[in-house]
């Protein structure tokens, strides 16, 4: 009789790694997985289990506006002014308005004032108000045509009305069916008809135009006043207007900063409207404006800004990071730390306990606080081919949005094209287990453009808002198994696992798992056996695949399974029954030497 041995494989909490051969996966690691997580929600303890459904934020189910990315959700922390207490406000940009949303209510418009449409946009909270950095076009589509070369509409999308738009403004031609990349100035408009002041080059009768319509007038700061639910431009209380067309804005030693191009703007300290940096070179709250790079070289434009701790602003470029340390018009220092990990865009960073993490072209990176701090990049080494050369142009690439949760110990890197794809990946990381997880969603709808994390009141729980390309704002739900009405799918692959000994294959002749007495049905298993870990992995013989259903707690054993040199185990919700929550505790398999090895 063939010697047998038990073989327990534990949970692969340390998440996906693509870096090593076949032969060499660490252990607690797997070869892929989908819309799982080291994180068992129902216990919320450490072991592989399916991710948080989403669940609408909010008791309507109506989009914001006309739809499109909610491309803005963030919070505002201020004083009512009527009852004296501090509260919290959800805001949020789509469809070109601002919105806001009073804890438990719904999302209305502000206002009439119009934002830039179907761009990633960053505010930030200063003295109880919230000041966005607007930038972008007035008004952006893809399905624009020309009936004749001078006469353009969209469908039923009132120009006019709905979004503002004047003869003061030109339209922008990207893409479509024998179109012509121009930009022509806009005669007259009536309602769902606009007019050119000169012939289109070509596309007539194209119903396909990817378009966009830029107001000739720069884009100022705004501010939202939660207490009064107000939403207006930033004056000037000097003679220096504020910075306009800023993609990013955060708050830092009492100031407004912010950036336009090349270089960044700070604001008098304790004024979000005084923005005159030569106003009294004696006074060391003034304003102050500078560029971050060495004396007499030209600097790269400025993609993200954030303030790092209390004393230090962190300035990233697309390839360089830049800090400055305390008071910019009092002896404050800026210097480069970092000529390899910038940021990608303005959206793509988030701050942690301890520090911050960034998207950059290298992949995911963090950063501890401290002024003399230096990046680290944590995917590259892990998952090389992934989250790189990310392209997070505001106009045409990605809208990645970043956030983190305490609650579920993670890392969010949402990479939603502009044009939504439901087969997009997205990707957690899990800072505890040094784990990455790739995410999907299941329709182009729920594909998240921005999120945001809310504090519960009278809780210490927060929970994580995402706005989404449907226009509206879900949230995760760790009770709930399908996004909305929709089930999704979730795996992990466990291994390659090794069954042979020296020249010899091995046999599984048994295998049980323990799955989480929480699973509310069936898990599928499946295993794959191989000549060869990577024969394993790719389960390329379909004669070597066993597979059977385990139920919650512990199930009994399963009978001559395979064999080879080296087994994979697929583990996954029920497909029928739109894959329910489920979590995986062990894995225990009986393998007996199974005959000479072929050389």
């Amino acid at each position: 009789m063939a010697k047998r041995r038990i073989v327990e494989i534990q949970p692969p909490i340390g998440g996906i790694v693509s870096s090593l051969n076949y032969q060499k996966q660490p252990p607690y690691s797997c070869n892929d997985a989908l819309n799982v997580m080291s994180f068992d929600p129902n216990e919320e303890r450490g072991r592989v289990g399916s991710r948080p459904a989403l669940v609408l934020a909010y008791n309507t189910a109506d989009t914001l506006g006309l739809g499109g990315p909610v491309t803005l959700v963030d919070t505002v922390r201020y004083v009512d002014t009527v009852t004296d207490q501090v509260k919290t406000k959800v805001v949020a940009v789509a469809d070109g308005k601002f919105w806001s949303a009073v804890e438990g209510g719904d999302l209305a418009a502000v206002g009439s004032v119009k934002v830039g449409h179907m761009v990633t946009m960053r505010g930030t909270s200063y003295k109880g108000k919230y000041y966005l950095a607007d930038h972008g076009p007035a008004f952006s589509g893809t399905t624009g045509n020309f009936s004749d070369s001078t006469t353009f509409t969209d469908g039923s999308i009132d120009f006019e009305t709905t979004y503002g738009i004047t003869d003061a403004m030109s339209l922008e031609i990207i893409s479509g069916t024998g179109v012509t990349q121009e930009v022509i100035t806009i005669a007259s408009i009536s309602g769902v008809t606009i007019t050119l002041d000169s012939a289109a080059t070509a596309g007539l009768a194209s119903n396909d135009v990817v378009y966009r319509i830029w107001s000739n007038a720069t884009r100022t700061i705004k501010v939202y006043d939660p207490s009064a639910d107000t939403f207006a431009a930033v004056s000037k209380s000097g003679t220096t207007n504020p910075p306009v067309d800023a993609k990013s804005i955060c708050t830092y030693y009492d100031r407004l900063v912010t950036e336009k191009g090349r270089e960044w703007y700070m604001s008098h300290m304790g004024s979000a409207t005084d923005w005159d940096a030569d106003s009294n070179a004696y006074d060391v709250e003034r304003a102050a404006s500078g560029a971050n790079t060495q004396a007499g070289l030209i600097p790269f434009p400025c993609k993200a800004m954030v303030a790092h701790g209390d004393s230090c602003c962190l300035f990233f470029t697309g390839t360089e990071i830049h800090i400055m340390r305390g008071n910019p018009a009092a002896g404050g220092r800026i210097d480069t730390v970092d000529d390899t990990h910038g940021c990608v865009g303005n959206t793509a960073v988030c701050a942690a306990p301890g520090g911050h993490y960034f998207l950059s072209k290298n992949g995911l990176c963090s950063i501890p606080l401290g002024c003399n701090a230096r990046p680290k990049n944590i995917s590259r080494p892990i998952l090389p081919q992934d989250m790189i050369e990310i392209d997070a142009d505001f106009l045409d690439g990605r809208h990645v949005t970043m956030e983190y949760s305490l609650d579920l110990d993670t890392v969010f890197v949402m990479l939603s094209p502009r044009v939504a794809s439901a087969a997009t990946e997205h990707w957690i990381y899990q800072p505890n287990f040094n784990a990455f997880w790739k995410w999907t969603w299941p329709t182009t709808g729920y594909q998240p453009h921005s999120m945001t994390k809310l504090k519960v009141e009278g809780s210490g729980r927060q929970e994580i808002l995402l706005g989404c390309n449907d226009g509206k704002v879900y949230r995760l739900d760790l009770d709930q198994e399908k996004d909305v009405a929709t089930g999704f799918a979730s795996f992990v692959d466990i291994g390659p696992i090794r069954i042979g000994q020296g020249f010899f294959r091995g046999e599984i002749a048994q295998i049980s798992a323990v799955v989480s007495e929480d699973t509310t049905d069936d898990v599928s298993w499946e295993v794959s056996t191989g000549e060869s870990a990577e024969e394993a992995a790719k389960q390329a013989t379909a004669s070597r695949i066993q597979s059977g259903t385990w139920t919650s707690g512990k199930n009994a054993n399963s009978y001559m399974v395979g064999y080879g040199e080296s087994a994979m185990i697929k583990v996954s919700g029920d497909a029928t029954n739109d894959n329910p929550a489920w979590a995986l505790s062990s894995i225990v398999m009986v393998v007996s030497q199974e005959g000479e090895q072929l050389l």
